[in-house]
């Protein structure tokens, strides 16, 4: 399970796929994981967020407990 949320990305509402890196050990300089995750996956939500020019996109990923 993969929890946590990304601020920004560009065009992530036109997006088919996205790639996901993401630490998935203890190490601070390793134990990273790149992921390909098909933009509707379950869990994944691109959603708006305000900025000072308009409303602008962002996505997220609800990892739950």
């Amino acid at each position: 399970m993969i929890g946590g949320q990304k601020t920004w990305i560009s065009n992530a509402h036109c997006a088919k796929s996205i790639l996901l890196v993401a630490r998935t050990g203890e190490d601070k300089h390793g134990g990273l994981t790149m992921f390909h995750l098909p933009a509707g996956t379950p869990g994944v939500e691109v959603r708006g967020i305000e900025t000072m020019r308009g409303r602008e996109v962002k996505w997220g990923m609800d990892g739950g407990s």
